[in-house]
């Protein structure tokens, strides 16, 4: 019979709790790095939403770029950050530039187009990462970088749709920086948010800017009373365009056709297609008066299921009515019978409606209600905005129409909304009606005749 040696069985017991220990500790190093790993990947999704976020939240190109430069260098702890746009001289100097407060003073140097060796890589849309300038041959000599004490650049090209827009770059000055993959990752993301922020402000300003010569042109013809068909029809051919490009950017966005979209960029974009989509309307009246003028009008009647229309309009025009802070709600029974109706005119109808209400509603809510009554649909459209003086409510329906010279230019528009409202329901066989008070807001009231 052996004998077990107890010094012999102590050693083997304390290796075993050893190497569990060591097992233990290789499983509690493993957590703790995927934990950081987690961590960092959360706060790279954060900051990629803020900053895509603040950066799609203007609609001002300017505005855009200048928001851009400064979010990046804060969200990369950077010295400096600057946009430089797409240029073919010989030296391109930064449009939009942001430094952090402890950064060194002094310019942003221009970049030389003609002996720069990283230009290539932004043409290509490759990124330039260089960890060390004082390493670098061509930057080692810069005396410009030099001056501002740069010792770091990361820097990617603004793409979109194959265009070169420019380049957005990150400086760190002082102290040499490893840019890791993570980062360069995410500075590209930034990069293909910040283009499509760029060609959506670019559009919308295009609209804008045709929008405002459109109005101009129409405040001149009614000053001498006279409107020419052939100009309306024209010039609303040349907006649509600019417009069609605004809404087809927005919608594009939406559906994701250029990748995933950040949660909270949804806002700013719904404001886009808002904003294209009432202009478009602003078009469409525009062509509406030219038909009516010329007498080219033709009205389809049909069955319409017209609170699912009324519905859709309103989906579309709350953005707008959210912007200035109003209520915009619909109330209607469930079981809301069908009307007899021209589909296409009633959806642009209660569009001018609703439209018209939210442009002279300062604050508080705008109502429609639907409801059937003696074989007819009622249609009500309640705001509480500034109301109308009663001597006035007999004309609000004319052409080119303002209440006064002061709400022309405080409100904007070019009165053809209730016109083109009012005349598409004469031609449909129905009658609108107004019940205003100065202050307290308006009511616009019609009815359809139900479906058989």
């Amino acid at each position: 019979m052996s004998c077990l040696n107890p010094l012999r069985v102590g050693w083997r017991l304390e290796d075993k709790v050893t190497d569990e220990r060591a097992r233990r500790a290789r499983l509690l190093a493993e957590a703790v790095e995927q934990s950081t790993d987690l961590r960092e990947a959360y706060e790279r999704q954060q900051m990629l939403l803020r900053v895509s976020t603040a950066i799609r939240s203007e609609l001002d190109l300017d505005a855009v770029l200048r928001i851009a430069v400064s979010e990046v260098g804060k969200a990369f702890s950077a010295s400096r950050c600057a946009f430089y746009q797409a240029d073919l001289g010989p030296m391109v100097k930064a449009s939009h530039t942001y430094v952090a407060p402890e950064a060194p003073d002094g310019p942003f140097p221009a970049i030389d187009t003609h002996d720069n060796p990283y230009l290539k890589n932004i043409f290509a849309g490759q990124p330039v990462v260089i960890p060390d300038l004082h390493e670098d041959p061509y930057f080692s000599a810069h005396l410009g970088m030099r001056k501002i004490d740069t010792r770091s650049i990361l820097a990617v090209s603004v793409i979109h749709q194959g265009v070169v827009l420019g380049s957005l770059s990150v400086h760190q000055a002082g102290r040499p920086r490893r840019w890791r993959d993570e980062e360069v990752t995410c500075f590209n993301i930034i990069a293909d948010q910040l283009a499509m922020a760029i060609c959506a402000a670019q559009q919308y300003a295009a609209a804008r800017r045709k929008a405002q010569e459109l109005e101009r042109a129409y405040l001149e013809l009614e000053s001498v009373g006279r409107l020419k068909s052939d100009i309306l029809a024209t010039v609303s051919h040349e907006l649509r365009t600019p417009l069609n490009d605004v809404v087809a950017y927005g919608t594009s966005i939406i559906d994701g056709v250029f990748g995933p979209v950040p949660a909270g960029i949804h806002g700013a974009v719904d404001r886009i297609l808002a904003g294209g989509e009432r202009l478009q309307a602003m078009v469409e009246r525009m062509m509406d008066a030219s038909r009516l003028s010329s007498g080219d009008l033709h009205i389809h009647m049909t069955d319409v299921e017209y609170a699912n229309l009324v519905d859709h309009v309103i989906r579309r025009l709350r953005p707008l009515a959210a912007a200035k802070g109003l209520d915009l709600e619909l109330v209607s029974p469930p079981d809301l019978p069908h009307a007899i109706a021209d589909p296409e005119r009633l959806e642009r109808i209660i569009w001018h409606l609703i439209d018209n209400a939210i442009k002279f509603t300062p604050s508080g809510s705008i109502t429609v209600r639907l409801y059937s009554e003696d074989r007819e649909i009622i249609t009500e459209i309640s705001d509480t905005g500034i109301g109308i003086d009663s001597a006035l409510q007999a004309r609000v329906f004319e052409q080119f129409f303002q209440v006064d010279q002061g709400s022309t230019r405080e409100y904007g528009g070019m009165g053809l909304g209730l016109y083109v409202a009012e005349r598409f329901l004469a031609a449909m066989g129905c009658t609108i009606g107004l019940e205003s008070t100065p202050g307290r807001g308006s009511t616009f009231r019609f009815s359809l005749a139900l479906a058989h």
